[in-house]
């Protein structure tokens, strides 16, 4: 029991407050009940995971948030929706894998994010043709 007044007030609210509350009420007559889910919204977004790459590693990035409950993931790159999971990973990472990820994390109380750049180290260089020259060549 929380309360034992028919309103309920809760200060400072925090994520440890969001779920299921149950409003019992009884009398000389008998009793009943009704219940509500308290949904708070995300906040404190934050992404986890190496930022650089080689050509050919496997990318991991995890996203937390406080908030709740039934929190929703989802992985935005190029303006796309590419997961719908807390951790993104990617096998065989390539250069068109580098640029902005961002992690969004919704429930029925609202949505935040948060944004990480990812870089991936170029191919090779390979140079090709005549590595030696005299001065006054071009």
């Amino acid at each position: 029991i929380i309360a034992n007044t028919s309103t309920l007030t809760i200060d400072d609210v925090n994520t440890s407050h969001g779920g299921d509350y149950t409003c019992n009420v009884t009398n000389v007559a008998g009793n009943d009940n009704d219940s509500i889910t308290v949904y708070i919204a995300p906040y404190n977004v934050s992404v986890m995971g190496n930022t650089s790459y080689s050509q050919g590693d496997q990318l991991m990035l995890n996203c937390t948030s406080e908030g709740g409950p039934q929190l929703e993931y989802s992985w935005i790159f190029n303006g796309n929706i590419i997961a719908n999971t807390s951790t993104l990973t990617i096998d065989d990472v390539n250069t068109s894998h580098g640029g902005d990820y961002t992690c969004n994390v919704t429930n029925v109380a609202g949505d935040d994010n948060a944004m990480v750049t990812v870089f991936i180290a170029p191919y090779s260089v390979i140079v090709m043709g005549d590595t030696s020259y005299s001065e006054g060549d071009q």
